[in-house]
């Protein structure tokens, strides 16, 4: 192995010195076809960051893809796992993360509960990527708790996606004391709404355009004044997106005097 591994040494730099590489890249991923892929892993994973564990790392991600018995190769990961330092876990978790595709939901979940309960952020990044395969009611109230303890965005995201509604309805207002991002909060006035604007009422005062934006989807009756006192209430920034709403509601009237004025 050692000598396979300097002659890759040696076309890496020859590499180098080529255009786009060439045709090196063939020749790399021809010898390093022929080192066993287990014994590979383990000297990928003593490997610090450099061409060669790159290309050794592109080469692992190839073979995983075609591999006989992805199970039996990700439940070595998991034995390596057990002793592994932060440095070897973080290269292992890429490793198993690759292996995902071939492999059923109970992978999937074993991959979730390894690193989603970690205490390093990518760590718990990557096991966010996969909870649309591991979502079940469970995750309902796990990612919006944390989200209430930690106000980390990607947990409200993924949980708008794929949580219950009527979870979210328990605690928009303390969702809101997070200030999430605009993005996130018209998602959920979007989200809300149709059936449910009354949940929305706390808004009318704080934000009236996003507001006026759930009174323009919501399945109830609304007043013309109750539309018309909101709209009155927007800051002149949020003009044009409250005209945007009003136009929804097909009030012309408030619509056209606006218009008029950029005439």
């Amino acid at each position: 192995m050692e000598k396979k591994i300097q002659y890759v040494e040696d076309l890496l730099i020859k590499r180098e010195k080529v255009f786009s590489g060439g045709s090196y890249n063939l020749l790399i991923h021809s010898v390093l076809n022929t080192i066993n892929l287990n014994k590979l892993v383990l000297y990928y994973l003593t490997l610090h960051d450099s061409t060669l564990k790159r290309s050794i790392e592109s080469n692992i991600y190839k073979r995983f893809e075609l591999v006989k018995r992805p199970k039996v190769q990700y439940e070595n990961l998991v034995k390596i796992l057990e002793n592994a330092d932060y440095r070897k876990r973080q290269k292992l978790r890429k490793l198993q993360f690759a292996l995902l595709p071939r492999l059923n939901k109970l992978y999937y979940q074993d991959f979730f509960n390894t690193y989603y309960f970690s205490n390093y952020i990518n760590d718990i990044s990557a096991a966010l990527k996969i909870c649309d395969k591991v979502w079940d009611d469970s995750l309902n109230e796990l990612i919006l708790k944390d989200y209430l303890n930690t106000g980390y965005e990607l947990l409200l995201k993924l949980f708008l996606d794929y949580g219950n509604l009527n979870q979210l309805l328990l605690h928009i207002d303390k969702i809101w004391q997070w200030n999430p991002s605009n993005y996130l909060k018209i998602k959920i006035v979007r989200k809300v709404s149709p059936k449910n604007i009354d949940k929305l009422s706390f808004l009318r005062h704080e934000e009236p355009e996003k507001y006026l934006l759930g009174l323009s989807i919501s399945e109830k009756k609304i007043s013309d004044e109750i539309i018309t006192d909101c709209f009155n209430d927007i800051t002149s920034d949020m003009i044009p997106y409250g005209l945007l709403s009003l136009s929804k509601l097909k009030k012309w009237d408030l619509i056209e005097k606006e218009i008029i004025k950029h005439i």
